[in-house]
């Protein structure tokens, strides 16, 4: 992952994106928002696999003594993680973040600093779903509230996959165009981004029923 020369790559570090930006070789809108995806990515990633394979979590940072503390903690996390969802998928088909990749056949029409200030917010909400899913797991229960708080985890864990299907979608469309452009065709419009959530209704529903009752 690096700036070929011939066209632009995914760079590591933000130094090789601020080279990218200034030189702008072909297929630079999209390497560069690639890039910031991929550079927050990696700083995350050890906390992520932690998370989501269930590593020690350390000393709980938490205690709910009462099945009701547990149930309103479990209820705005759900409901916390719906709308970091909704927020993420509106803002990759909003105008604002649309406009600053300019257009496909003119890459001068983009705007370098606004590809990487959306890059920035689309992996805060990467972040932000990290940080729901390990305040579920520095929780400490009694055995009885076990299980909802682990029903709990594994909702929010799975938007955490979810978005490494958005990473490389982005990382698809960067290959597709890199290969038009080193054959001399046009690059493509391409459809808005979307965030493909997984919903495991069985586990939803289980949730909800108990925080019901």
């Amino acid at each position: 992952m690096r700036d070929s020369g011939a066209v632009a790559d995914v760079v590591a570090t933000p130094e090789l994106l601020e080279q990218m930006l200034r030189r702008k070789p072909p297929c630079w809108p999209w390497a560069a928002f690639a890039s910031v995806l991929f550079q927050h990515w990696a700083a995350l990633e050890a906390r992520k696999v932690s998370q989501v394979l269930g590593a020690p979590a350390g000393p709980p940072t938490g205690r709910l003594d009462t099945g009701a503390e547990v149930a309103a903690f479990v209820a705005h996390h759900v409901r916390a993680v719906d709308e970091i969802v909704r927020e993420a998928g509106e803002f990759l088909r909003s105008p604002i973040f649309l406009a600053v990749f300019g257009v496909p056949e003119d890459e001068s029409t983009a705007d370098g600093p606004g590809i990487v200030r959306v890059g920035r917010r689309v992996s805060g909400y990467y972040e932000r779903l990290l940080e729901l899913a390990e305040d579920c797991r520095r929780q400490a229960v009694i055995d009885h509230d076990a299980p909802l708080l682990a029903d709990c985890i594994r909702f929010v864990n799975q938007p955490l996959q979810d978005f490494g299907g958005l990473i490389n979608d982005v990382l698809e469309r960067l290959e597709h165009q890199q290969k038009r452009v080193v054959s001399g065709r046009r690059p493509l419009t391409y459809t808005p981004l979307s965030l493909q959530v997984t919903t495991d209704d069985v586990l939803v529903w289980s949730i909800l029923d108990r925080l019901i009752d």
